[in-house]
């Protein structure tokens, strides 16, 4: 199995990675899963999943930080949106969803916190 994976980058492009025997059954499109990136240790959002890819030299998934898919089918097809009407890569559509999602109610400023002290 194949997992296509958006990153939070500003390239207009998906990367596949193979899913590990030790995940298999666990991965789904919407989770966030934690992957090598060049030098680095990226996390990214899975947006499909494929039994064959033509690419060679894939690297693996190295693992979930969730246990669940923290985006929705209805988020996922607003992040397309998203990516498509601000020019922007669909990681950084997915990311910004996930991001906003995250943010406790107590911290968005009210017509109280813009009134001069």
């Amino acid at each position: 199995m194949f997992a296509e994976v958006a990153l939070p980058i500003p390239l207009e492009r998906n990367f596949s990675y193979i899913i590990p025997p030790s995940l298999s059954g666990k991965v789904f499109p919407g989770m966030r899963v934690s992957v090598p990136f060049g030098p680095r240790k990226a996390t990214g959002f899975v947006v499909k999943l494929t039994q064959e890819c033509n690419f060679k030299g894939l690297k693996e998934i190295y693992g979930l930080p969730d246990h669940y898919p923290v985006i929705t089918e209805k988020l996922l097809k607003l992040a397309y949106w998203m990516s498509f009407t601000y020019v922007c890569s669909l990681g950084e559509a997915l990311d910004c969803i996930f991001s906003a999602s995250l943010k406790p109610a107590s911290k968005y400023i009210t017509e109280k916190d813009l009134q001069p002290v």
